[in-house]
């Protein structure tokens, strides 16, 4: 049936949305459903079958995943199945009883898109054995039970035994993929007096952890001890010494896992393991000083090669050697054309004059600007310089480049540094500014107890925030388990609010009653646009109350937990006062 605007309406289904890992990939899937223009229904709903554990009460959410309203779904299971096993992960989505495509572990014959993680820490720890010379390597794994940790975990092994490093496991301690089980490993390592000259987390969250730890104990980093991750996650790449790190094509998984979910929904038959690159990117954590941000030709490769290639071929190994970077971020092969072909006019008439400069500062620093527009990784472009600038010497100038070209490269080098720059100072800003917005509305609708205020003021302020539309749905029984703890929602739910830019909900038609399956009613959902909808369960300690709807349109993802959050106690405190004859 899907939604009332006929396009295909397909589920996300992850843990959460605040983790660093989890935020890069959900919203590389809000831009591909964008670009495919299909609905994305996300479910961020923590642990899924799991009721000891104490996440486990925003897992009802995934029981309003049906055909009702969805076509197919995605599911991050490399995430899951830190928790559960390939049979018990199968047994999960199966019971959806629609297609779906899983990230990360294959659970049965559904299409699996994988990252090769093994060669992406291999190459890692290769960097760390070859460029830097470090003999021991402590190293902090992910969890046992999770497929992806354990690839990553024999990568550092394998890379050990190829340079002929024995193994100590008195330098490996294992982790949860969460950052504070990285800062109690090292901890562990530093209390037993382990003598470690680099350091490798199965992960960033992990890795950082780690290297603030080391930083508070004394240790220079990099100059002490060496530090890489995985995962490329933001927060590594703006503290002081940015993190090395391996990238995950988070842009290209959610493109190819969304094309192959839409393809077998046409009736097609797709390949049942997709593989995608990793990239490294070395930055000053393990003590390199170039502002490259992936390993490229050297330059006494460079000097081997034949001088003067043709300016066709100069063009297609400028874009090759960043073809594996261009997978993990949604720079597009068009734009490293652009800025090629502009480079290439540049250097073949460049002795017209050093103001000639402009014709190329001018266009950079537009990209440049459009990348900051669209959120782009700004960073990529380091490497992009890097690599062009080897080309060059190969192409025109098969010697050093002249003082001209080579102060062209540092200016370009400075303006990425300032957009870089502007990039964070522009994150510090929409964050301030959207924590002022939340508290602002939270100040505003946390004013009454009162059911009919509640939905009065939420009406009013939410929209405020940037939400185009929003729905507030209680269930109309209370909700129960059967004796293996899963959840069975109850058949309907009561409509309580409903906002969006065609419709508003009634004060009379208040409480409607609809089936739980369809989420919200056709009336009330739009017809002329697609949409991105993050839904969540309404919980206040034990007692589950119902979900919310809540159309994407906020970066700062903690602020859809904090609406979840703001939105429960109400309810559940104006609940309370109608029981007891108050209201």
């Amino acid at each position: 049936m899907g939604l009332p605007n006929n396009r295909r309406t397909i589920a996300f289904l992850i843990d959460e949305l605040i983790g660093q890992y989890q935020a890069q990939l959900w919203q590389s899937m809000v831009k591909t459903a964008e670009e495919r223009d299909v609905n994305l229904l996300v479910f961020p709903g923590r642990i899924m079958d799991l009721p000891e554990h104490h996440l486990f009460r925003h897992s009802s959410v995934y029981e309003l995943i049906s055909g009702k309203r969805i076509d197919g779904f995605i599911a991050a299971t490399a995430i899951y199945s830190i928790f559960h096993s390939k049979e018990k992960l199968k047994k999960i989505l199966d019971k959806f009883a629609i297609p779906y495509v899983s990230l990360g572990v294959r659970v049965g014959d559904e299409p699996v898109i994988q990252v090769d993680n093994k060669h992406g820490m291999g190459e890692l720890v290769d960097h760390f054995i070859e460029e830097h010379g470090y003999k021991r390597i402590a190293f902090i794994r992910g969890p046992e039970t999770n497929p992806e940790a354990e690839l990553r975990y024999d990568a550092y092994k394998e890379s050990l035994q190829a340079h002929g490093i024995p193994l100590d496991e008195s330098i490996v301690e294992t982790g949860s993929f969460w950052g504070p089980t990285g800062a109690e490993a090292v901890k562990r390592l530093l209390s037993k007096k382990a003598k470690f000259d680099g350091l490798v987390a199965a992960n960033d969250d992990m890795a950082l952890a780690a290297l603030h730890v080391l930083e508070q104990k004394g240790y220079n980093v990099p100059g002490d001890v060496g530090v890489g991750g995985f995962d490329n996650t933001d927060e590594g790449q703006y503290i002081y010494s940015p993190l090395t790190t391996v990238a995950q094509p988070n842009q290209g998984l959610a493109e190819k896992s969304m094309d192959i979910l839409l393809d077998m929904l046409s009736g097609k038959s797709p390949e049942k393991i997709t593989m995608l690159s990793a990239c490294l990117l070395v930055k000053k954590s393990c003590g390199c000083s170039s502002p490259a941000l992936t390993r490229i030709k050297t330059t006494e490769q460079l000097k081997t090669s034949t001088p003067g290639i043709s300016a066709e071929s100069w063009r297609r190994e400028t874009t090759d050697s960043m073809k594996t970077a261009l997978e993990t971020s949604a720079v597009t092969p068009e734009l490293i054309k652009e800025f090629t072909d502009l480079f290439m006019d540049f250097i073949t008439n460049k002795n017209k004059g050093q103001k000639d400069e402009d014709l190329l500062l001018s266009p950079w620093n537009e990209i440049l600007c459009r990348e900051l527009m669209s959120n782009g990784d700004v960073s990529l472009w380091n490497q992009y310089l890097t690599s062009i600038y080897n080309q060059a010497r190969l192409w025109v100038y098969p010697g050093e480049l002249d003082a001209v070209t080579s102060s062209l490269f540092q200016k370009l080098r400075i303006l990425v540094a300032e957009a870089m720059e502007r990039k964070q100072g522009i994150r510090r800003m929409e964050k301030d500014r959207a924590i002022f917005d939340m508290q602002y509305t939270g100040q505003k609708i946390n004013v009454s107890f009162d059911k009919n205020v509640i939905i009065d003021r939420l009406v009013r302020e939410i929209p405020r925030l940037g939400i185009k539309s929003f729905y507030v749905c209680l269930y109309a029984a209370p909700l129960k388990k059967y004796e293996n703890d899963k959840w069975i929602l109850p058949e309907m739910s009561e409509l309580q609010v409903a906002v969006n830019d065609e419709t508003l909900l009634t004060p009379e038609m208040v409480g409607m009653k609809i089936p739980v399956v369809e989420l919200v009613p056709d009336e009330f959902l739009p017809r002329d646009r697609r949409v991105t909808y993050i839904i969540k369960s309404l919980f206040f300690m034990e007692r589950q109350s119902g979900y919310i709807v809540v159309e994407y349109g906020l970066r700062e993802t903690i602020l859809y937990e904090t609406i979840r959050s703001q939105i429960s106690g109400l309810f559940h405190g104006a609940k309370l006062l109608g029981e007891n004859g108050h209201v």
